[in-house]
């Protein structure tokens, strides 16, 4: 039997000092494997659900954190997939970080296929509003 396939569609959100990762179910997965790292190389596994999904609520306030997700069958596990956006820093309660809304922004964007601003410009519009 071959392995099951990769996840896709890996989105983080944060909220409520926790993590939320969602991507979308792979056929003939029995569960996943969640890994987590603090400098986006060295990796851990932080949790495996059996869900599409996973809430990290063994985080910081404030540190950044980057995560990939596989699927496991009875063949083994496959590749793991990076996350969208890369990383994500947790926020306290009632709070949302740039990074998030802007990620937020662009799927809103995509969705109705609209011209939106790119990273660069957008990276520009956050620099100069602080200025």
């Amino acid at each position: 039997m071959s392995l099951s396939a990769i996840p896709t569609q890996l989105v983080l959100q944060t909220g409520n000092g926790q993590n939320f990762l969602t991507w979308n179910i792979v056929a003939g997965a029995t569960g996943y494997s969640v890994k987590r790292s603090l400098d986006g190389v060295t990796f851990s596994i932080v949790g495996t659900p059996a869900t599409n999904y996973y809430l990290d609520a063994s985080v910081v306030v404030g540190t950044n954190y980057y995560y990939s997700v596989a699927s496991v069958s009875i063949s083994g596990t496959s590749g793991y997939a990076p996350s969208q956006p890369n990383s994500i820093t947790p926020c306290a309660p009632g709070q949302i970080n740039l990074g998030y809304l802007r990620y937020q922004a662009r799927l809103r964007a995509d969705m109705l296929k609209s011209n939106f601003v790119t990273n660069d410009e957008w990276n520009l519009m956050l620099n100069n509003s602080t200025m």
